[in-house]
């Protein structure tokens, strides 16, 4: 992707990057993340104006991520309705996500995923084997 972006968070394993023509907002993991910059990169998010920047679709790259659960638990339990209640972007929306090489973050993805496509019904969520899949599915 070549075109303008801004970065939002850029922690010791989590970058967060807004492809502004393509109204898509990226986290890339890159391997175990702690509770602490989950937390704060997923605030960022929150405290930025996703309505302003007409953010519409997002591309969660986890190909390398290992997050603890608790992590998912507080982004669903606590995140998710603050963030509903403050902006649209969880409405009729995309998000793709690169599934994580490693077996276990593999399998909790899925779970994961089928927690939020049961507690967010308007959500598409799609996991994809690799990132060139995911972004077509993104642009369609």
């Amino acid at each position: 992707m070549k075109e303008k972006r801004t970065i939002l968070f850029a922690g010791d394993t989590i970058t967060i990057v807004v492809h502004e023509a393509l109204a898509l907002m990226e986290v890339i993991y890159y391997g175990f993340t702690t509770m602490e910059e989950f937390k704060k990169a997923w605030e960022i998010i929150l405290d930025s104006d996703l309505n302003q920047i007409k953010v519409e679709k997002m591309l969660l790259d986890q190909n390398f991520m290992h997050v603890k659960h608790e992590a998912f638990s507080w982004w669903m339990d606590n995140w998710y309705p603050r963030a509903s209640k403050k902006f649209n972007f969880f409405g009729n929306k995309n998000i793709a996500i690169v599934a994580a090489v490693n077996f276990v973050a593999d399998f909790q993805t899925k779970e994961d995923v089928m927690k939020i496509r049961s507690k967010c019904p308007k959500l598409k969520v799609e996991i994809f084997g690799n990132y060139d899949s995911a972004v077509r599915w993104l642009k369609k």
